[in-house]
């Protein structure tokens, strides 16, 4: 970081802690804390996708085999499925559950969102 910027991030700082002062009001964080209301399962169901998609395992690597080529998906994504569903022609959108990650042509192998 360059020494000109340093007081600007100091400045930044400041009046960061200011406004989350004003925000608590004088309050401990923990005194706004409310449980959610909603229960969370002590297991997740499993990840399911529509019978037509192709489903694949994402490796430790964060990659996935696509049509003879390693495809880069994401690390935060290992060893979770991942559903591809094509389109149209030559092209796929990945999906993680419900979630529309990007779509893939497979005539260049660049995902794109």
């Amino acid at each position: 970081m360059a020494a000109t910027s340093l007081p600007f991030v100091v400045m930044n700082v400041e009046v960061e802690r200011a406004a989350l002062e004003a925000a608590l009001a004088g309050r401990p964080p923990a005194a706004l804390y409310r449980p959610s209301p909603r229960a969370y399962p002590a297991v997740l169901p499993p990840i399911e996708y529509p019978g037509h998609f192709i489903v694949k395992r994402v490796t430790n690597a964060g990659t996935v085999r696509f049509k003879q080529r390693l495809v880069l998906i994401a690390n935060a994504l290992k060893q979770h499925l991942i559903g591809l569903e094509e389109v149209a022609d030559g092209i796929w959108s990945i999906h993680f559950c419900r979630v529309l990650l990007g779509r893939i042509d497979e005539r260049d192998y660049i995902i794109r969102t």
